[in-house]
C-alpha cells in the first residue's frame, strides 16, 4: 500500500483564483451582452436602484445610412421628481450582484471539487517509492522491484 503525503494531494487541487476570475468575467458578460437580448436579467439591479419609481426601457432604432442600423437601449426610473437615466447604474450594480453570487458559487464548487479529489486514489509514483526504498530496487533504470 502506497503512502501519500499532503504535498502529493495538494498538487491535484483546483485553486480558488481561476474560478473566481471566470465568475467575474461571466458576470460582466451577463450584464453587458446578455442583458441586450434578455433585459429581464437586469431586474435585480433595477429593484435596488429604482425603489420608489417605475422602471421603463426605451429602445430606439436608427438607420443613418442605407443598410446600417443602430439600436440604443436606455433604462429610465420614473419618479415624482422626473425621469432619470439609470442605464450605467444598472450595469454597475448588476455587475456587482452577479460577481458576488457567481464568485460564491465558484468558491463552493471549488471546495466540493477539492474534497472529491482528495477521496480519489492518487496515481502511483514509482520514483517516490524508489527514493524512499532504494534497497528494494533490483535495477533503478528499469524500476523493477524485488519480490518480498
Amino acid at each position: 500500500m502506497a503512502m501519500y503525503s499532503m504535498q502529493d494531494a495538494n498538487k491535484y487541487k483546483v485553486g480558488f483564483l481561476f474560478p473566481i476570475l471566470v465568475a467575474i468575467w461571466t458576470a460582466f458578460m451577463l450584464v453587458v451582452t446578455v442583458s441586450l437580448f434578455i433585459p429581464a436579467i437586469n431586474q435585480p439591479a433595477i429593484m435596488i436602484i429604482c425603489k420608489d419609481g417605475k422602471s421603463t426601457l426605451d429602445i430606439q432604432n436608427y438607420n443613418p445610412y442605407p443598410g446600417e442600423s443602430i439600436t440604443t437601449y436606455t433604462n429610465y426610473c420614473e419618479t415624482d421628481a422626473g425621469k432619470t437615466d439609470i442605464t450605467w447604474q444598472i450595469m454597475g450594480v448588476g455587475f456587482l450582484l452577479y460577481s458576488v453570487v457567481l464568485s460564491l458559487l465558484a468558491i463552493i464548487w471549488t471546495m466540493v471539487a477539492n474534497t472529491k479529489r482528495q477521496d480519489k486514489p492518487q496515481p502511483f509514483d514509482y520514483q517516490t517509492v524508489i527514493k524512499k526504498h532504494p534497497d528494494n530496487v533490483i535495477n533503478q533504470n528499469t524500476d523493477v522491484f524485488k519480490k518480498m
